[in-house]
């Protein structure tokens, strides 16, 4: 049995997430600029 669950990225240096965005890593994870943010878009 799998539990379902969201994993929120946020308030990245922007070293790592220059490096997300070449990876392609940020069309996977949801980045957000800080955490108040990604708390909001939980929900």
């Amino acid at each position: 049995m799998a539990n379902q669950g969201r994993l929120l990225l946020s308030n990245m240096q922007p070293a790592i997430k220059e490096i997300f965005d070449i990876s392609g890593f940020s069309t996977i994870f949801s980045i957000f600029p800080d955490t108040e943010t990604a708390l909001k878009a939980s929900n």
